[in-house]
């Protein structure tokens, strides 16, 4: 079995940038917003190895797209790393 790798498409790298920003404007340390979106990383990970079809089929962004929720923070997904 191949193993998977997460790959981050330009707007996923670009929206976990606006999360970053605005968990800073809300008077969160730095090391909250770093450990925050390491710990997102790290279930991220546990998740898509544990469960690879996890979430929503999103047809409608192209096949193979997934959508699933962090704490309350959806993302959408492909298993092969194209940006979508």
């Amino acid at each position: 079995m191949s193993k998977l790798t997460l790959a981050f498409s330009p707007r996923a790298s670009e929206r976990l940038g606006q999360i970053a920003a605005h968990l800073s404007e809300q008077s969160l340390s730095n090391a909250f917003v770093i450990d925050y979106l390491n710990q997102f990383e790290l279930w991220l990970n546990k998740v898509l190895l544990e469960f690879p079809d996890s979430g929503v089929p999103m047809p409608q962004f192209g096949a193979d797209i997934r959508k699933i929720c962090y704490k309350k923070i959806q993302f959408c997904l492909s298993r092969d790393g194209r940006a979508n």
